[in-house]
């Protein structure tokens, strides 16, 4: 009876944890979870198969991963508890009945199984908010007079001379590109 172990590996970065399913993927017959990507850009990749091949694939994920971001993490599972099912897959879906033929080749061991990879969301945009005529900058911070001249793409001062801008200038400077 084949028994499933878990393998995990945590990052740091998208590109690093790319690297290391694409390498884990390759090295042996196993089947990529899914990847959980955090606010912090902290990458774990869940990996499941037979023990052997989970070790192999979590060794060749780590010396690819290490290549472009720094690994925070790895660890192997033998025989993962079953209570640990719902931390592992997505919700409603139990950890309980894994079989080979879960989307993985049987004939040879370095066949790759098709990576499952959550979705890539895109990164939130902040775009500038419109100014309106009436906008009176004296009321405004220095601060958020610098944080408004650096959203827009046309002011005439670049990054370091806008944070050593006084508030005269950056008053100055808004008021002209407004007209």
């Amino acid at each position: 009876m084949e028994r499933q172990a878990l393998g995990l590996i945590e990052t740091i970065g998208l590109v690093g944890a790319m690297a290391a399913t694409d390498a884990a993927a390759k090295a042996s017959s196993i089947v990529v979870i899914r990847t959980e990507v955090t606010d912090a850009s902290l990458v774990t990749i869940y990996i499941e198969g037979d023990l052997a091949a989970v070790q192999a694939a979590v060794d060749a994920g780590v010396s690819a991963c290490e290549r472009f971001a720094r690994v925070l993490a790895r660890t192997v599972i033998a025989r993962p508890h079953e209570e640990l099912g719902p931390l592992i897959d997505r919700p409603n879906q139990k950890w309980k009945g894994r079989t080979a033929s879960r989307g993985r080749a049987e004939s040879s061991p370095n066949t790759s199984a098709p990576a499952r990879m959550a979705p890539i969301r895109p990164l939130p945009t902040t775009a500038p908010r419109p100014i309106s005529g009436a906008q009176d900058y004296e009321s405004m911070t220095v601060s958020a007079l610098r944080r408004l001249a650096r959203r827009r793409g046309d002011f005439p001062l670049s990054g370091r001379e806008i944070a050593h801008a006084d508030k005269d200038t950056l008053i100055r400077l808004l008021r002209d590109q407004r007209t």
